[in-house]
């Protein structure tokens, strides 16, 4: 519903609509969770809890919304310059 909303948004501005879908792997997102309150480095008070429910709760892309995505994977690596280049070529 919130995408939809700013879909119809950007057709209103005359402007193109991209979804950038950032995603880890569970394990990845509780190790990172468990690293940062560990070193006391995070200004959030999520916790594992937080995060399952956040992990329960995320709306899975519809076929539309999936032709305007781009993912990205943030358990490995990421080439920023290509994820830019993706979203230019997109459109």
């Amino acid at each position: 519903e919130e995408r939809n909303r700013f879909r119809a948004l950007a057709g209103k501005a005359g402007s193109d609509f991209l979804i950038v879908s950032v995603t880890a792997a569970r394990e990845e997102l509780h190790r990172r969770l468990a690293r940062r309150q560990r070193e006391g480095t995070d200004s959030s008070e999520a916790d594992i809890a937080v995060l399952r429910y956040q992990l329960e709760q995320a709306d899975t892309l519809d076929v539309d919304e999936r032709n305007c995505t781009i993912d990205v994977a943030t358990d490995q690596p990421v080439d920023f310059d290509a994820v830019v280049r993706a979203c230019m070529v997109t459109f």
